[in-house]
């Protein structure tokens, strides 16, 4: 992955990387994406500081995209919103990079609970 943004769109976010070839590549589906081009953005109902937070983590997800916090607590702001299916796919990724910190650490005790807030998430969108 050589570079990492993101992009609203009607259906939620998307992350979006490069391949080794320069293709652009959904990181939730590891899919090549569509080359039309994006639709406009939707607008996310959010106060102003919790507007704020979200610019701020978006930030921090460019700089540190393998850090499992940010998408979790982005998740969170955005099940808030009532934008569903951009907190489904954020809560998505902090519990695979949460498990993946948890694995590789001897303590993760971090870990565990971003996994746990992510899966909050995941139940309380589905439902379960």
């Amino acid at each position: 992955m050589s570079t990492l943004e993101e992009m609203r769109t009607p259906e939620g976010v998307q992350h979006i990387s490069e391949d080794a070839a320069g293709q652009p590549v959904d990181e939730a589906a590891s899919l090549p994406l569509n080359e039309t081009a994006a639709p406009a953005p939707k607008p996310i109902r959010l106060g102003r500081r919790d507007w704020d937070r979200t610019q701020e983590l978006d930030a921090a997800i460019v700089s540190y995209p393998e850090s499992a916090v940010n998408y979790m607590l982005r998740g969170e702001l955005f099940l808030k919103a009532g934008e569903l299916g951009a907190a489904e796919r954020d809560f998505e990724i902090a519990l695979q990079l949460s498990e993946a910190d948890y694995r590789a650490s001897g303590f993760g005790l971090a870990a565990q609970v971003i996994r746990d807030r992510a899966l909050t998430g995941l139940r309380d969108i589905r439902g379960q």
